[in-house]
Order: C-alpha cells, then structure tokens, then sequence
C-alpha cells in the first residue's frame, strides 16, 4: 500500500494498531520500505517515541498503540493514517462484555466514538486534511449499520471501495496547500 503512494511517503503518517499487530508489522514496514523511517513504541516509551515522531523533519511512520486521544497533529506535515483494527473495547473487560451483550447500542457508540477520536488525530480543523485509510474489513459493516453515530461530516467523507483512488486524494490535499 505505502510502496506506490509518493503522497503518503512524503509526510508523516500514523498507523493506529494493537501492540502485538504493530510488533509484527514493524519489521514488515522496515523491509518494505528501506531508508523510510519506521518508529514503534511499548508501553513504557510510548511518549518518548512519540515526541521523536513529533520532532522529525523527514517523513516517517509511527505504529502507534492506544493514541486514539490526547495528539494533536495539525499541519501539512502529518498527512495520513491507518487505522488497522476497529477499536472495539474488549470483552475480556467483564463491564464492557455486559454492555455488548444487554446494551449493544452502547457498545456500538463507544467504538464509534474511538474511531472519531481517531478521525481527529489528523484533521484537527475546519482547513486542516488528513487523509485516513480504515484497513479492518468490519469497518465497511459497522459504519452503514451504525452510520447514524456519526456526524454529517463524517458521513461525507467517508469513501469505500475496491476503486479508491489515492492519488485522487493526495491531488486534492496538494490543491488545498496552493
């Protein structure tokens, strides 16, 4: 996917994934892309790595785990992210098993909520863009089943499809910079 998109690799990207997805993806993204930097965190360097992803002036990709909230990437600089696994709380948590199971309305908003969390890490505002790739198959089912949680905006912006053209949206974010 990054290999053929000069967009994507000519700013900075975020992939949002579990640490055991993003442990193994690392090496992938290394091997796949030589001389492209690849950062990735645990729990316990998570905001060092962070800042260093913040602080570079190259292109570079952070795997990140758990950054739904709290990062403000606002700018050119930051130009796309991937969302590789739907944010669903886990069932191991017995209160979230319990709401899956007898209030599934309010299982499904807490997801939809992490996701426009995550929405938002990238396009900060009314003239920031951020392009975000789902990659999770469940999305395109969740989204039209619970479309009504999200906000109008959200709605359409929102594309899928085997024929997404990425080149179409990085045309339009290097229009919008002009």
């Amino acid at each position: 996917m990054l290999r053929d998109e000069s967009y994507m690799r000519s700013t900075k990207g975020l992939i949002h994934a579990p640490y055991s997805m993003a442990a193994a993806l690392g090496p992938l993204l290394r091997a796949a892309l030589p001389g492209h930097t690849v950062l990735l965190h645990d729990n316990l360097n998570k905001a060092e790595v962070f800042q260093q992803f913040r602080n570079s002036s190259k292109p570079c990709i952070l795997l990140g785990s758990g950054m739904w909230e709290g990062l403000d990437l606002l700018g050119y600089d930051y130009g796309w992210q991937v969302i590789a696994k739907l944010p669903y709380p886990s069932l191991g948590d017995p209160a979230w098993k319990y709401l899956a199971e007898e209030q599934p309305e309010r299982y499904a908003w807490a997801t939809a909520k992490t996701l426009l969390q995550g929405f938002g890490r990238i396009c900060r505002g009314p003239t920031d863009f951020g392009l975000t790739i789902v990659l999770d198959k469940a999305f395109e089912n969740f989204y039209f089943r619970q479309a009504s949680l999200f906000p109008p905006y959200v709605r359409e912006a929102v594309v899928h499809g085997k024929d997404l053209q990425l080149q179409d949206a990085a045309r339009a974010r290097t229009t919008s910079r002009d």
